[in-house]
């Protein structure tokens, strides 16, 4: 489908710059771009995503 493909997309442009993640992590960012959503994590990985693709982080204000 179109998440899919997108994700796939969004994997290839990260490795691309050196940012590896889950195909799970992509299919997320793609269905939040679509539906225009931002990402509730602490995983830092997504900020290293936010470098490449157009994703909204909404972080949960946890601190160690």
């Amino acid at each position: 489908g179109r998440d899919d493909e997108a994700a796939g997309d969004y994997y290839n442009r990260c490795r691309a710059r050196g940012f590896q993640g889950a195909s799970t992590y992509f299919l997320m960012c793609a269905v939040a771009i679509r539906h225009d959503l931002a990402i509730f994590t602490d995983d830092k990985d997504f900020t290293q995503y936010k470098r490449v693709l157009p994703i909204r982080i909404h972080q949960s204000g946890k601190r160690d």
